[in-house]
């Protein structure tokens, strides 16, 4: 019995491996694409924007670890930003890769401080929100995702102090006709 045990948790311990380098691993194929159609249209922003996204999930797999491809990630659509500063669907992507969880289909790689850090990275949120309605003003949906988040990651205990803002959101949100958002 204690060798199936063994077998067993050899058996798990080899999916996990596999899952962790197949489904977050940056493949290096994938990722020599981006970095072509990077090098072949070097002022085009989707193509940082889109790298980005694909990279924020992601982690470079290395001879025992790994490291996130995270601050990567942002690095590329902070480069996307730079190239198009008045495209507000990019200040929106930036919110979503600092404040979202990291899936790869349907895969959920998850970290412990992940609720801490977004919470700590909040007034860096405030701001991309604030751009995103600078060059969309009439777009309710950056209003209603910015309240939701607010809400989201704001410690309970502070409630009394983002009332206001939370308000505010959700009432320059509902005095727009139009509301359309992005993936």
């Amino acid at each position: 019995q204690q060798k199936w045990k063994n077998s067993r948790g050899e058996q798990r311990k080899a999916v996990e491996q596999e899952i962790e380098h197949n489904v977050f691993g940056v493949n290096d194929k994938v990722n020599q694409l981006f970095l072509d159609a990077i090098k072949q249209e070097p002022d085009n922003a989707l193509n940082y924007a889109t790298y980005a996204m694909w990279l924020k999930p992601r982690k470079y797999i290395k001879e025992g670890g790994f490291t996130n491809a995270y601050p990567d990630a942002l690095k590329n659509i902070d480069k996307a930003i730079e190239l198009w500063p008045d495209e507000s669907r990019f200040y929106l992507m930036k919110a979503w890769i600092i404040y979202s969880a990291n899936y790869c289909g349907d895969w959920l790689r998850a970290g412990v401080d992940d609720k801490l850090a977004i919470a700590a990275a909040m007034p860096d949120i405030e701001k991309l929100y604030a751009s995103a309605e600078k060059y969309d003003p009439d777009n309710a949906y950056i209003n209603y995702a910015h309240a939701l988040n607010l809400f989201r990651f704001t410690d309970p205990a502070e409630f009394d102090s983002i009332k206001e803002s939370l308000l505010r959101e959700i009432r320059a949100g509902n005095r727009k006709e139009s509301s359309h958002f992005f993936f």
